[in-house]
């Protein structure tokens, strides 16, 4: 549903510029960032890979990973330079950022009933 909306966007967004190439229409570009909010925003919900080339987790962070090799696993992303990230597991092991391909945001604990 919001990939087919997001396409959407993005296809008026390039038929407007097509159709007014030189006007200063604002059209396009609200057309452009709405697609963008809506991307980030469904890449944060639980449940969606998202590519290690396009975003990382933020800093002492633990998400789900998926590794290059296949496996998926419980890791903390961890950044000590613009140039150091690494991941590290629950035992205090560290792997090189080049291991990971994807990861997830982990669900919400569930709340307790009153």
């Amino acid at each position: 549903m919001y990939e087919e909306l997001i396409q959407r966007l993005r296809e008026e967004s390039e038929i407007e510029r097509w159709l007014q190439p030189h006007s200063a229409n604002e059209t396009p570009k609200l057309l452009d960032d709405a697609a963008d909010a809506i991307e980030e925003l469904t890449d944060r919900n639980v449940g969606k890979w998202i590519p290690v080339a396009k975003r990382l987790p933020e800093h002492l962070t633990s998400v789900i990973v998926h590794r290059k090799d296949g496996g998926i696993f419980l890791w903390e992303y961890f950044n000590t330079s613009p140039t150091d990230e690494c991941w590290m597991d629950d035992s205090m092991n560290v792997y090189s950022f080049y291991d990971v391909t994807h990861w997830m945001s982990l669900p919400q604990p569930p709340k307790e009933e009153t």
